[in-house]
């Protein structure tokens, strides 16, 4: 069977620095039906240079270690899992005895000391490899060797990410290239009615099992990250349409024998029906039939020549239609 999509609601930094607002959001999340919460943790100072223009700016959403451990004790006791994207080496300790996955973000996929130190976790590790080239993610992959499962996230965030850079073809390359599970990170305009959920259905029909959405409470209001971010009600419509597509694949190892193709296979295929009466004893021949729909499963024109030149043990009439139990 299709893996069905395991959908992953994005807080990011649309919290603006507030537990209370994450909190919110973390419930609001909840309700949508997505399988899992991301969560983004770090220490400003271990991230951004001071020199950086937009150091004073993560100070304003960075959340104290105490306000994250009371996050991440109440959150991961609740029917959600939570993936933690850790950026830097001293908050890895912040989650070590919590029940939760760790994404690995693309900042860190050539930092030696995080990864080895990423790959002592017992957690299902999510690597992501936007922007990242195949010998940067196989270098990684060697560091992350011991993990039991990882998961290659492909996607990555241009504030939004237009159409023509989504790279989905990075989705079938990575899987035949590693041969792990891959996901998608969507960040296409959420403004976009029909791509901001075709992109990731389609990244989903390629192979992408875990797709990640960022969620916001009010995407009109602008506030951090909401170029890519669905409302809550959006959000819920969002799994809503993802689980559907996943329907649509069905089953390959059923392929002809599903109740709708067997009732299909009554309704358009032919199958034999006797042109002439023909009484028990009597052998049965090719032209002693047509082939006709029948609105019922009989024997087709392919399988007929297993019930040539054998004789019948029940009498039909014309027009009768010919079943493997009348031989």
């Amino acid at each position: 069977m299709i893996q069905l999509p395991y959908i992953i609601a994005e807080i990011a930094s649309a919290h603006e620095g507030s537990p209370a607002k994450l909190r919110k959001l973390a419930n609001a999340a909840i309700k949508t039906g997505a399988n899992a919460i991301k969560f983004q943790i770090f220490k400003r100072s271990n991230l951004v240079s001071q020199n950086n223009p937009l150091y004073d700016d993560f100070g304003k959403i960075e959340i104290p270690f105490k306000e994250w451990k009371a996050i991440l004790d109440e959150y991961t006791t609740k029917n959600i899992d939570i993936i933690t994207e850790i950026f830097d080496y001293e908050s890895l300790k912040l989650i070590k005895y919590h029940d939760c996955h760790i994404k690995v973000p693309s900042a860190s996929i050539a930092d030696k000391i995080y990864l080895n130190e990423v790959s002592q976790f017992d957690k299902k590790i999510f690597l992501a490899v936007g922007g990242s080239n195949l010998k940067e993610i196989s270098d990684a992959l060697k560091l992350l060797s011991k993990v039991k499962e990882v998961i290659l996230q492909a996607g990555f965030q241009n504030f939004p990410t237009k159409i023509e850079d989504s790279n989905l073809s990075h989705i079938t390359l990575l899987k035949a290239k590693f041969n792990l599970q891959i996901g998608y990170a969507d960040h296409v305009d959420a403004e976009d009615r029909l791509m901001r959920y075709m992109v990731p259905s389609i990244a989903y029909s390629l192979g992408a099992r875990y797709i990640e959405k960022h969620i916001t409470l009010d995407r009109s209001l602008k506030g951090r990250d909401y170029y890519s971010s669905l409302n809550p009600s959006e959000f819920r419509e969002f799994v809503d349409h993802l689980n559907s597509i996943s329907k649509s694949f069905g089953d390959p190892k059923n392929i002809g024998n599903s109740d709708a193709e067997l009732a299909y296979k009554k309704f358009s295929k032919k199958y034999a029906v006797a042109n002439r009466d023909i009484t028990i004893g009597e052998k049965c021949y090719l032209e002693d039939f047509y082939f006709l729909r029948t609105g019922d499963i009989g024997i087709s024109e392919q399988d007929i020549k297993k019930y040539l030149n054998r004789k019948i043990k029940k009498s039909i009439k014309r027009n009768d239609t010919l079943l493997p139990n009348f031989f």
